[in-house]
């Protein structure tokens, strides 16, 4: 009998940060776990937003868009239903199954009861932007031998001075230490002199039929043919305006799958329709790491916009798949018009057996 506990962002409003929270668990129930449930941080849990550590990034040109990011955190797990649920958080709802509260940043080695293990990941669970790093980001209400952490990302190039002490000593604490970056290898070694795991993200842990036939849940009726766009911090930006004029001219209508359609951000979207939509276009647009990864697994044209300061996810997502050729890693954008797309999955899946291995490893 395996009981996990999984600690990562709960954010209702993101589709990426959901799919690969529900794609760690249904990976460990795959391989045999007997219970994997994420842990709900309650109120109060968390020092929550810090200006001095936004302005550190903006004055490193990160951008407003990751500021933004900084303030939409969500710490308090799936709230109470509320008369509007968006289908993104009816989904997180239903199918990821939360578990233990976490109350106090002062919890120490005390793992709640029922878990063997705990896992911190995936998504960018070491930002400093989003708050000042706690106890719950490095685990330390578990005993050390229960930690692992899997496909952390720091979501920033460099971590602010007065933090890499505090980084450093939670950091240390975690035997099995992963990341999903290149830029997240460079900052551990710094920090800590330690020689972190490289491994995919959750949502790479399975392939591309599993996650069309997820899709197939929710089927779209037929569209001409349109080229989908999801842009974070591009969005509005004058490269972002010129690539989907580009898109007009070539006769493709444009999906936008962030746009705002009633209450909530993503409106009506499911993550089955998200899904779909890449699977279903002609091309992709976007500054999206979550989007940029469905699209390499669907096999569609791509063409990426940086995000200052935050590339390093990008441009490990090529190195993955073999393209290290492209544009993006000369000046930040590009356009992946011809691959293999056989040859990428089979890189995917080598990754994925890697990252695996590296997760069996830790459990054992």
């Amino acid at each position: 009998m395996t009981s996990v506990a999984i600690a990562t962002l709960v954010d209702e409003d993101n589709f990426g940060n959901r799919l690969q929270n529900w794609a760690l668990q249904e990976a460990l129930l795959r391989m045999g776990c007997d219970m994997v449930e994420t842990i709900v941080s309650v109120p109060g849990a968390h020092n929550g937003y810090e200006p001095v550590t936004r302005a550190y990034h903006l004055i490193r040109g990160q951008g407003r868009a990751v500021v933004r990011a900084g303030l939409q955190r969500l710490a308090s797990g799936p709230p109470a239903i509320e008369a509007h649920v968006s289908p993104l958080a009816e989904f997180s709802r239903s199918r990821v199954r939360f578990g233990a509260r976490y109350s106090s940043p002062a919890a120490h080695g005390v793992l709640p009861d029922g878990y063997d293990h705990v896992i911190v990941g995936s998504d960018q669970v070491w930002n400093p932007v989003f708050g000042l790093p706690l106890g719950l980001d490095f685990l330390e209400f578990a005993r050390e031998e229960q930690r692992i952490a899997y496909a952390g990302s720091f979501g920033v190039d460099s971590i602010p001075r007065r933090l890499r002490t505090r980084y450093r000593s939670g950091l240390a604490g975690i035997p099995h230490l992963s990341v999903r970056e290149v830029q997240g290898q460079r900052i551990v070694r710094q920090l800590s002199g330690r020689d972190a795991v490289r491994v995919v993200d959750p949502t790479l842990l399975h392939d591309d039929s599993f996650w069309l036939s997820f899709a197939r849940e929710r089927e779209l009726p037929p569209r001409p043919a349109f080229a989908a766009v999801a842009l974070l911090a591009a969005s509005g930006s004058r490269k972002a305006e010129a690539s989907i004029e580009r898109l007009e001219e070539e006769g493709l209508g444009v999906v936008d799958l962030l746009a705002r359609e009633g209450e909530g951000r993503h409106g009506k979207s499911s993550p089955q329709e998200f899904l779909n939509l890449i699977s279903a276009a002609e091309c992709v647009l976007t500054d999206s790491f979550h989007v940029a990864s469905f699209a390499l697994l669907f096999g569609k044209p791509l063409e990426l916009l940086g995000r200052p300061g935050m590339n390093s996810r990008l441009a490990t997502l090529l190195d993955i798949v073999g393209l290290t050729d492209s544009e993006f890693l000369k000046d930040g954008t590009g356009r992946i018009d011809r691959f293999d797309s056989a040859q990428v999955l089979e890189r995917i899946a080598a990754a994925r057996g890697r990252s695996l291995d590296y997760l069996v490893r830790s459990l054992d």
